[in-house]
Parts: structure tokens; sequence; C-alpha cells
């Protein structure tokens, strides 16, 4: 089943979602292909981070990607995430659900993050900070293509020896 645009959206990452994103986030099929994920994240970690986050000290936007499924009645479920941090231009995708994985989310919700981050209003963060980048483990082919089909090019190594990608912005 290959997923439409019109059925996936991204929310802001909100409190009651933070159980469901460290399961993700801990799971050690994902957290291998997570750049900072060393080690299991505690739930007091990863609260404190929220936390921080909607206090206004961490410049950083969180989504939760939604999926919207069913005809006659419509649900929503929560399928994974993406983050933007403001200061260093980072993009990052993760989707938790894996029964998902290779459907076309990644590529649908990373796109409607793409064009949040880079709408007018964002310019002059941009021309401060620089283009958007994100880091891929090299094993993972489907996120380096992924990445690579939305116009990110290899720029060097990223933390813990992943693939830094800048952004050269949307194809003309």
């Amino acid at each position: 089943m290959r997923v439409r645009p019109e059925q996936v959206s991204l929310w802001h990452l909100e409190e009651q979602d933070l159980e469901l994103v460290l399961a993700w986030r801990n799971d050690p099929e994902v957290m291998k292909w997570l750049p900072s994920a060393q080690r299991p994240l505690l739930w007091q970690d990863h609260l404190d981070w929220f936390r921080r986050y909607h206090s206004g000290l961490v410049w950083q936007y969180d989504w939760t990607i939604q999926l919207e499924t069913g005809s006659l009645v419509r649900r929503r479920r929560r399928v994974g995430t993406v983050h933007y941090v403001n200061h260093t231009s980072e993009i990052g995708l993760l989707v938790g659900e894996k029964t998902l994985w290779g459907q076309g989310i990644g590529r649908i919700a990373l796109e409607k993050a793409l064009h949040e981050v880079t709408g007018p209003h964002w310019e002059l963060l941009r021309q401060a900070v620089g283009p958007v980048w994100a880091v891929v483990h090299p094993e993972n082919t489907p996120s380096r293509k992924l990445f690579e089909s939305l116009n990110f090019v290899a720029d060097g190594e990223g933390r813990n020896g992943q693939i830094k990608y800048k952004w050269q912005g949307w194809p003309k």
C-alpha cells in the first residue's frame, strides 16, 4: 500500500506523544540508525528534554507524523516524527511504525517539513545559519536514497560516522 500525500500531516509534538516516541526511539531496529542514539534513552531524560523544548530554551521544532486512515470514519494515528533545529538547520526523520517502512510516509513528511522550514518567513534564519542539512547512517540505504531523491548531496562526515547531507534546495 502506497500512502498518498493527503493522508499524511504534521502536528506539533505534545506531551501525550512522548511515551510512543520514546518507544520508537528505544527500539533497537530504529535506534541503530539514529546519529545520537548510543544507548536507550531514559524516560526522565526524554521528559526533561521535552520540557526544555516547551520552555523556549531549545530552538527546535518537532512534529509527529500523522497518518489518516479509514474511508467512512477518518482516524489519525501517529507513525513517526520529524524535527528541525533552528540554530543549526538540521532536519531529521524517524518513521517509528516499522510496518509502514517503505510506503512513502517518510518522503511525504520530509517534503512537508522542508516546505515549512524553507518558506519566506524563515529566510533570515537560513541566511544566518546556512542551508538545511541532515545526517544519515552510511548503511541505511533507504534513508540515503530518500534524502538524495529530495536534492540532498553528501557533504562529508557528520557525528558518529554518519554521512552529512546538505540540501540543495528545490529542483528548478
